[in-house]
This record gives structure tokens, sequence and C-alpha cells, in this order.
């Protein structure tokens, strides 16, 4: 009876340092720090794409998301939400003729250095212009 109740507690003990290591906070930690993001938009009134380049420094503080990314326009704050291995974060754009539009991030966190997804340019009066971005840990 002893070593089933032994049996029992190590099991028990093994279960929850697994459930630990593996837990969607323990996961979501992973973003802070600064990526390279690799962005490739469709432009849909020329119909060809365009690749942008972006770094964003961030800082996840438990499933909120701050930062700031640098690009072509500048730099802009970011904001955002993490869940699990799921993340969404949006910032601001300067499209053609100076319109500020909302650049809305949503991806997979695929590894503690690579973030893959979809963006969308919001608030466009040609349209919503999709793409796609991929991000590497620095």
């Amino acid at each position: 009876m002893k070593k089933q109740l032994a049996f029992v507690i190590l099991l028990a003990l093994a279960s929850a340092a697994r459930g630990a290591s593996f837990s969607p906070k323990a996961k979501a930690a992973v973003l802070s720090g600064t990526w390279s993001f690799s962005v490739v938009m469709l432009n849909r009134t020329k119909m060809r794409e365009y690749n942008i380049a972006y770094v964003f420094t961030l800082k996840q503080q438990g499933r909120k998301l701050v930062g700031a990314c640098t690009g072509p326009d500048g730099e802009k704050k970011v904001t955002g939400t993490v869940t699990g291995n799921k993340v969404t974060f949006a910032h601001d754009v300067i499209g053609d003729g100076g319109r500020i539009m909302n650049a809305s991030y949503t991806g997979t966190i695929e590894s503690p250095a690579k973030m893959t997804g979809v963006i969308e340019h919001v608030g466009d009066p040609d349209g919503k212009r999709p793409g796609k971005w991929t991000a590497t840990k620095k």
C-alpha cells in the first residue's frame, strides 16, 4: 500500500511539473525582446506585392503586450494580447497621401524565436490590404 501511495504521489508531482513547463503563461513569456519582422503586403490598386522590414521591441506583461516598432515611417506604439501560442497586436501606419491606417497583426508563436501570421491594414480607403508576416527574435 505504501508503494502504491508513493507511486501516486510521484506521478502527481511529475504531472504538475510537466504542466508548469508547458503552461500558456510560460509559453507566452518568450515574446519580450527585440524582433525582426518581414512583412509582405498586397497593393490592390497596383496588384503587386511589396516587402516591408520592421524592428519590434516588445514587452509582455501577463497577457498584455506593449512596445514599439520601427519601420519606414518611424517609430510607432504597439499594443496587443497573447493567449497561449496566439498573438494579436497593432500599430498605426502612414499610407499614401499621409492618411493614417491601423496595421492589425494576428499570428502564432511557432517557437521562442519565431512567429508567423497575417496582417491587415484597416482604414485604407482603397479597401483592406492583406499580407503575411514572419518574425525572428534577435
